[in-house]
């Protein structure tokens, strides 16, 4: 009887930015590596403008982020929009995308920009609380 194992190992190259599953074939004893997908680490800058301030957008925003494993960081801006630093793979960005069009259930979001920087390797996603200013 043959028997078949395949094992999946993330790795994650920090020079290369990229992430990358390999499959290792064990076949009657044969051993086959094959690199089945690559995934780029990218770097997004987001705006997020409309009614995003003060309606839990930026506590949603990082429970979602933190669920999909994306890196980076969130804070109001003195215009009322959120600015957001999102760093994650293709597929993980493109899910926070969608969230940051949609944003929190009291959020009302009109418009989301974005723009790709260089990659900054941030370790996990933070909110960024400012001092209020003396009334």
């Amino acid at each position: 009887m043959c028997k078949e194992r395949i094992f999946v190992i993330w790795l994650y190259n920090s020079s290369l930015k990229t992430r990358t599953s390999h499959r290792n074939y064990r076949i009657n004893g044969n051993h086959e590596q094959q690199n089945t997908n690559n995934f780029k680490m990218r770097h997004l800058n987001i705006r997020v403008t409309g009614k995003v301030q003060g309606v839990s957008y930026r506590e949603t925003a990082k429970a979602v982020a933190d669920q999909l494993g994306v890196k980076g960081k969130i804070s109001n801006d003195t215009d009322g929009s959120v600015l957001i630093e999102a760093e994650g793979d293709e597929f993980s960005l493109g899910m926070f995308l969608e969230f940051c069009h949609k944003g929190s259930d009291k959020a009302q979001v009109e418009d989301v920009e974005t723009s790709e920087a260089d990659f900054k390797n941030y370790r996990n996603f933070e909110v960024i609380m400012k001092k209020l200013k003396n009334l």
